[in-house]
């Protein structure tokens, strides 16, 4: 029966709502069975078995993303000193040679050495093989023409000519590769600068290239 006060007691109430029927409509309350919940459905327990390959495959690009901006975009670049010569390595889209004749106009060194100056499709540095007058110009031609070819001229030349210490211009994104191995022919002082280049398509081509050239070069291990 109801209690004096005309409300159903608890335990009546609990005991009616499994047998009377629920009905959708405004003012009508609607009980959802545990079946019914969209929580525990197919459709939930799909998802959540995407849930946890989403994550990974987020965390992968992020960590990715990450390491090629510090390994090829924006690597450490020294603040040189004075030393006995600059060297630019061949390639790039000007930034290399701009920023060598830079540091020799600040006097940092009396010789500039352009690897492969004299390609004939490299105008800028053929004018200054011709002759400069603010620094001794070299324009050796690298033999094999690659990083591990210039590296090993970098090598003979410093020898030849007494240089106890070097600055390498050359891209940023070619730093880490470009470093490593003149490090391992050259026993000198070795500081290098980074070139920043445009942003342009071609710069994802090179990057791809040196995430390929970079394992290669370390696994090379310390021989010249």
């Amino acid at each position: 029966g109801r209690s004096p006060s005309g409300v159903v007691p608890f335990r009546v109430a609990k005991t009616l709502s499994c047998c009377l029927p629920h009905h959708r409509g405004p003012g009508r309350a609607y009980v959802i069975h545990r079946g019914d919940n969209p929580v525990d459905g197919p459709a939930a327990r799909k998802a959540m078995r995407w849930r946890w390959p989403l994550t990974v495959l987020v965390v992968v690009v992020v960590a990715f993303a990450g390491l090629t901006a510090w390994l090829f975009v924006w690597p450490a670049s020294a603040t040189p000193e004075r030393a006995d010569a600059v060297v630019v390595f061949a390639g790039g889209r000007g930034e290399r040679l701009r920023a060598a004749t830079r540091l020799i106009r600040d006097g940092v060194a009396p010789t500039l050495v352009i690897s492969n100056g004299w390609d004939p499709v490299w105008t800028d540095a053929n004018r200054l093989c011709r002759g400069w007058s603010q620094a001794t110009v070299l324009c050796p031609t690298p033999d094999p023409d690659t990083t591990e070819g210039e590296a090993r001229m970098v090598a003979a030349l410093a020898e030849r000519s007494g240089w106890r210490s070097v600055v390498l211009v050359t891209s940023s994104y070619h730093v880490r590769r470009a470093s490593w191995l003149v490090g391992r022919c050259y026993q000198g002082s070795v500081q290098t600068v980074a070139a920043r280049p445009q942003p342009t398509l071609s710069l994802i081509a090179a990057i791809a290239h040196e995430w390929l050239g970079l394992p290669a070069a370390l696994a090379g291990g310390q021989r010249c």
